[in-house]
């Protein structure tokens, strides 16, 4: 899927959830590649799995490079599935690199990943999230802050199996605008964390810049709630009000090399919180 330009037409008042502008249903074998999407509803890039709908609509060696995406409720979005019927369908070997993204008003970088069985856990596994730029817009008065990177691992570790995902060198920024700019619909219950691990494993997040000009509301720059394994390091972080680094009931998290400056405008934020944590 490559040198296509596609403009979903999508504007502040007209966000609708359901809107795609590249969409893989399962696959494998897939080059996404030097495509301009701009003005979407939803995801301007969304590798899916529904496994409640279909038989094995597993995803297998993606690769997803120089896009450029303009104007959109999520950047690049992908997901594992699971039904009784037709069991835990995965996401292995995805390779996202050296795309730009701007003015995206809720997600950056959207992984969710779906609860399956003790006995048929979904699995994602290889995704390297490399030299990438995500732009992201808050309007001055919304009520919540966008998120740079989102990975939602579900409701616990033995139904999911998470390997080997990087995240490396790329450049996620925070830029408010007026209210009439960006839109105030969400899908997500965010209210102030920028990059968000919930209840994963095995995630390297390294060399990143997360940079946030927002100066009105307090955001923490990146959150790991009940995870194990999770590496947050040599990262550039800057100008958030909130916590620099938040890490609470967690396991086996290493967080070093980290700089973190111009945080925590009100008080009692620090550059780094552990709780309930064996890190």
């Amino acid at each position: 899927v490559s040198n296509n330009v596609i403009d979903g037409g999508a504007t502040n008042e007209n966000a609708h959830f359901s809107q795609e502008g590249i969409e893989i249903f399962g696959g494998s074998n897939v080059l996404i590649s030097n495509n301009n999407v701009s003005n979407m509803g939803n995801a301007a890039i969304n590798i899916v799995t529904i496994s409640d709908t279909v038989n094995n609509s597993d995803v297998n060696n993606v690769t997803i490079c120089n896009n450029v995406i303009d104007f959109s409720r999520i950047a690049i979005s992908f997901n594992t599935s699971y039904s009784a019927t037709n069991g835990a369908d995965n996401v292995q070997n995805v390779f996202v690199y050296n795309n730009t993204s701007t003015n995206i008003f809720e997600i950056g970088l959207f992984i969710e990943i779906a609860d399956g069985s003790e006995g048929a856990p979904t699995i994602l596994d290889n995704i390297n999230i490399n030299n990438n730029s995500f732009g992201l817009i808050s309007g001055v008065n919304n009520t919540f802050i966008p998120s740079g990177v989102y990975i939602d691992g579900g409701s616990a570790h033995k139904l999911h199996f998470i390997n080997d995902v990087d995240i490396s060198q790329n450049e996620f920024s925070l830029t408010p605008v007026q209210d009439n700019q960006s839109s105030t619909s969400r899908l997500q219950n965010n209210d102030s964390r920028f990059v968000v691990f919930y209840n994963v494993e095995n995630v390297n997040f390294y060399l990143n810049t997360l940079k946030s000009m927002v100066v009105n509301r307090v955001t923490t720059a990146v959150s790991h709630i009940l995870g194990d394994g999770v590496s947050i390091e040599e990262n550039e972080i800057s100008g958030f009000l909130g916590f620099g680094i938040e890490n609470v009931s967690t396991h086996n998290t290493s967080i070093q090399g980290n700089n973190i400056v111009a945080w925590g405008g009100f008080v009692d934020y620090q550059s780094i919180l552990i709780a309930f944590s064996d890190t």
